[in-house]
């Protein structure tokens, strides 16, 4: 599905990923978590300044470059 893409957060199957949303409609959850790093960004982004928590997971993590060898399918 995405072919190419780089990042430090797994990609997740598409089964897997259906499966934890429909778990969390059941469960009525508001936010479902789908990996532990998920949990370090949603604090990051408590604790953090928006320009901080920007520039770290932008320019530090290489979120703004995950895409940047997308192979169309």
């Amino acid at each position: 599905m995405f072919d190419g893409v780089k990042s430090l957060v797994p990609i997740l199957k598409p089964e897997t990923a259906s499966r934890k949303i429909i778990r969390g409609i059941e469960r009525n959850r508001i936010f479902v978590s789908m990996t532990w790093s998920v949990h370090f960004v949603r604090f990051g982004q408590g604790i953090l300044s928006i320009r901080l928590f920007d520039w770290l997971v932008g320019n530090i993590m290489g979120v703004y470059y995950t895409m940047d060898h997308f192979k169309r399918t």
